[in-house]
């Protein structure tokens, strides 16, 4: 969390440190407060390099094993790409519905009257797809055991 904040927010960098710093106290693990301090520190005394590996190392720049994207490049030479960044998109926030429960049509509907809008799946007669993610706490019947949530991909 700390290294998003240092490279991807305006969060001021000793503010990303001692928050992150902070969050190990919180969680109960002060040995690790000065492996964070020392990384995070690290990091921003580093960021340039970082930020030129990231563009000229093929992991980083592709977040895939080097192994990997060796195969998609002799497998699918014009489509390695393509692969690559659909591989790298957020998977649209999925719901198994307990039929036990209640049916998808049902389901689809109480969503619907919340104003959450979804729609059936056509790779699994139990799936809803989500237009757009939301909390689960939002979800009606999330307590209930109406359904489950995972991403579909």
């Amino acid at each position: 969390m700390g290294l998003y904040q240092l490279f991807h927010t305006r969060t001021p960098a000793y503010a990303a440190i001692d928050e992150t710093v902070q969050a190990a106290r919180s969680l109960g693990k002060p040995w690790a407060q000065g492996l964070v301090n020392g990384v995070l520190r690290n990091a921003q005394r580093k960021s340039e390099q970082l930020h030129q590996l990231e563009k000229s190392n093929q992991h980083c720049a592709t977040a895939h094993p080097d192994w990997m994207v060796e195969v998609l490049k002799k497998s699918w030479p014009e489509y390695w790409q393509a692969i690559i960044a659909a591989n790298n998109q957020q998977p649209p926030m999925t719901l198994r519905v307990n039929r036990n429960r209640i049916s998808r049509d049902l389901y689809l509907q109480k969503l619907a009257n919340v104003g959450i809008e979804a729609n059936k799946s056509s790779l699994a007669p139990q799936a809803l797809i989500l237009s757009k993610p939301v909390s689960i706490q939002q979800l009606p019947f999330f307590s209930d055991g109406f359904f489950s949530g995972f991403k579909m991909i």
